[in-house]
């Protein structure tokens, strides 16, 4: 198998591990001319990989869907919903898969069977920005507003896995603000988000300010039990392996238009 990955931070490095893991003969070509690999893809692949920042996504993108049988890309899509939905017509296909790991979490197997009896859920996701990016100079995209940064779509996969399995809400209430002004630069640091459906409540609690790693989410059952689950580093850290495993078998399973009515819902509420 022939790859290549634009973009290699962190999370192109993590992806570029996996691959080689789950096969051994792969061959990759890295793209990132900030940290001096090529400058752009020209070849013909079997599988693209968009880890770039998220300003860059769909630019990235575009230079690869005509070359790549397979197309990855990284959450978020893009900053705005104008730029999302003028893009639709050329990635809206069935070769194009935007990442989704957390839905191969086994905590969120158990979501799924709670979907039915839930009433109440609550879902939090809590870190420290500056431990998390380890970037003292804040530069990297989370601190910048025009650059894709700010909580909610830094943590996008928190409505991404309640979207998999609750479906799109009626309605959705969002609040969101910089509230520690020595976190990020210019993008929010917190929000606080409500979405309704016809049986149930989903609140999100979403912060880069939080000494503690928190991520979990409770529910209130409609017999009164409540049921509270940890998604655990390691259960994440697996989570991107079986994504992998499921892709490269099955092909693509979150697709453009999914994430388009996604952000369409987020970016408009």
């Amino acid at each position: 198998m022939k790859a290549c990955i634009v973009g290699y931070g962190s999370i192109g490095k993590r992806h570029h591990r996996i691959l080689k893991q789950l096969v051994p003969n792969i061959t990759v070509d890295i793209y990132d001319p900030f940290l001096g690999y090529n400058d752009k893809p020209s070849d013909q692949y079997e599988l693209g990989l968009v880890c770039t920042a998220t300003s860059r996504h769909l630019e990235d993108a575009m230079s690869l869907k005509d070359i790549c049988k397979l197309l990855f890309v990284e959450k978020p899509l893009h900053t705005s919903l104008e730029e999302i939905r003028a893009s639709r017509k050329d990635l809206a296909t069935s070769n194009v898969h935007v990442g989704c790991n957390i839905r191969y979490t086994d905590a969120i197997e158990k979501l799924k069977n709670l979907k039915d009896k839930a009433r109440l859920v609550n879902v939090t996701s809590m870190s420290n920005l500056l431990a998390w990016r380890d970037d003292p100079h804040r530069k990297a995209y989370s601190f910048h507003r025009r650059m894709g940064g700010g909580v909610l779509m830094d943590f996008v996969h928190e409505p991404d896995y309640v979207y998999s399995i609750f479906g799109l809400p009626n309605e959705v209430k969002i609040f969101q603000g910089r509230l520690h002004r020595d976190f990020t630069v210019d993008s929010d640091d917190t929000c606080s988000m409500i979405w309704s459906y016809d049986k149930a409540y989903i609140t999100f609690s979403l912060s880069y300010c939080s000494k503690e790693y928190v991520r979990k989410y409770d529910v209130l059952c409609e017999d009164g039990s409540n049921v509270t689950v940890q998604i655990t580093k390691d259960d994440i850290e697996k989570s991107y392996t079986k994504q992998w495993e499921d892709l490269l078998q099955n092909g693509s399973k979150n697709s453009y238009t999914d994430c388009l009515q996604l952000y369409g819902k987020l970016l408009e509420g």
